[in-house]
């Protein structure tokens, strides 16, 4: 079976902003983005595995990959790159 591919994008979107052990940050843009709930290090975990067989795999639903979204903008405007 093939991966979510929200859960492809959340990994991608992680490697990219070089954010892989980064759990506060992640977290913290789930939370700027407007995610209903806190969202735990083993569900950041299983949303990143790209493992379908594994146990741990869980596929992203869709609002959970856009509240990702819209907190890394909103993350940006707090921390602009110089």
């Amino acid at each position: 079976m093939t991966p979510s591919t929200n859960n492809i994008v959340f990994a991608k979107l992680i490697a990219l902003m070089n954010l892989g052990r980064d759990i506060p940050t992640i977290q913290k843009a789930f939370e700027l983005g407007g995610n209903p709930l806190p969202v735990s290090q083993s569900k950041i975990r299983a949303w990143r595995n790209m493992n379908t067989d594994d146990k741990r795999y869980t596929p992203m639903p869709d609002l959970a990959l856009i509240c990702f979204i819209d907190g890394l903008q909103e993350l940006s405007k707090q921390n602009p790159a110089k």
